[in-house]
């Protein structure tokens, strides 16, 4: 009796082994013995088991490393250390333009990011557009001593990344009182150096230069004639 369970067992182990069918079925039969016996066959008072299919798992995509996170949960952008410098006009300049018109030139190293710009401050407030090079030509600037400032900022939100040195310079321009060879106005502290004089004989009067002094009358010692 015992063999004939220990047959019945080692069976039903295999052919849990062995793959099986999705439609097969396991019959559960009386031996002439009276033990129990698993069969493929379909046997005489015998109970039908159905056979269910093993489940199989397929293995998981690798999951694709996410960026590091900031402590607000967005992504980290990579920091750019950027120089930034003005080469036009040259620190402490001086620029003759009756137009205020100013070529700005500068420099930015390395080389931005496709969402960064540069911009242009002139006395602190933004000139012209953003841009992709620093390069601009600003007209109808006040005489008088300016600063210039460019910064590279994010093309939407406006975050600065870096900012250059300021560059000074000063512009001189003729006045709605000074005719073209500077006769007839008088020198203010708004748009002239301090110091300013009246060109030499050997140099033409330039726009905006201060009036030369006004000729007086000889002084007679003598008697009238």
């Amino acid at each position: 009796m015992a063999r004939y369970l220990l047959l019945a067992g080692l069976a039903c182990f295999g052919m849990a082994l062995l793959p099986v069918a999705p439609a097969a079925e396991l019959y559960k039969c009386k031996g002439d013995n009276g033990e129990t016996v698993f069969s493929d066959q379909p046997c005489a008072g015998g109970e039908t088991l159905p056979l269910r299919e093993t489940p199989t798992f397929e293995a998981l995509p690798k999951p694709t490393p996410l960026p590091p996170t900031s402590a607000a949960g967005k992504p980290k952008q990579q920091v750019i250390n950027y120089k930034l410098a003005i080469s036009k006009p040259a620190a402490e300049e001086v620029i003759r333009d009756n137009e205020g018109r100013i070529g700005v030139e500068g420099s930015v190293s390395p080389m931005m990011d496709e969402d960064h710009r540069v911009r242009l401050l002139l006395d602190g407030k933004q000139v012209g557009e953003l841009a992709q090079a620093p390069s601009w030509t600003l007209d109808e600037v006040d005489r008088g001593e300016h600063t210039l400032v460019i910064e590279v900022v994010h093309k939407s939100s406006g975050k600065v990344f870096a900012s250059s040195p300021s560059s000074k310079f000063m512009l001189f321009r003729t006045s709605a009182g000074q005719t073209p060879n500077g006769a007839g106005g008088v020198p203010t502290a708004t748009g002239y150096a301090n110091g300013a004089s009246w060109p030499g004989s050997g140099m033409a009067p330039q726009p905006g230069d201060p009036a030369p002094p006004a000729p007086t009358k000889p002084t007679h010692t003598g008697p009238r004639k």
